[in-house]
């Protein structure tokens, strides 16, 4: 919503803004990216309980057990979906910085007080980066603004960018989706690492 507000990206974007040479994407319109990472595709009919998605030639993630896909530029089918699911699918090379814990926030003053966790999809080059916009959430001209780029090569994360607002929430995972040799619970090869960085200045950390 900042990026939005500041020069226009928008929030939601149809597939073809992200892939604008696969004329494949074009007429797609129940499908679509939140943000530059996360892609969405609900099951739409009434009744329904499998839908059609199509993947671009990328590198792909299942939200839900990091297992790795090759979109190959066709559709394929996810089924046995309930009437609470929602196929969510992660672009390799966005990294994703997501609210850790896995019981829900009630408020958003209680979400903000969460600590976050990195989810690193690696891309066909097995690097990735990624943004993470931090303010106070209320004040209509903010007194202090973080914005960090995150990016990752060879097992290695780094943190740069903007600290003006100084924030008690820290890193507490690294989770890299497509790391070679790593398997957990048959979701696919990754490296999960317990760490704990704050999030007030520049930092770089090994994760492999």
């Amino acid at each position: 919503m900042a990026q939005q507000s500041r020069d226009g990206t928008p929030l939601v974007n149809p597939m073809f803004y992200l892939y604008p040479s696969d004329s494949n994407t074009f007429s797609l319109d129940l499908q679509y990216f939140y943000g530059p990472g996360l892609l969405v595709a609900p099951v739409v009919d009434e009744g329904a309980t499998a839908v059609d998605v199509y993947l671009p030639n990328d590198v792909f993630y299942d939200y839900y057990t990091h297992k790795r896909i090759q979109g190959r530029g066709r559709t394929f089918t996810v089924s046995n979906q309930n009437l609470t699911d929602i196929p969510l699918f992660i672009r390799g090379g966005v990294i994703i910085p997501v609210r850790a814990g896995a019981e829900s926030a009630m408020t958003t003053t209680a979400l903000r007080k969460r600590d976050f966790e990195l989810l690193i999809p690696l891309g066909a080059d097995e690097t990735a980066a990624g943004d993470l916009y931090i303010d106070d959430g209320e004040s209509i001209v903010s007194k202090g603004v973080t914005n960090i780029q995150f990016a990752y090569t060879r097992g290695v994360v780094k943190a740069r960018g903007q600290f003006g607002f100084n924030t008690p929430v820290r890193i507490k995972k690294v989770t890299v989706l497509g790391a070679k040799g790593k398997n957990r619970d048959g979701k696919g090869e990754e490296t999960v690492v317990e760490v704990d960085q704050p999030l007030n200045g520049e930092w770089e950390l090994r994760v492999e």
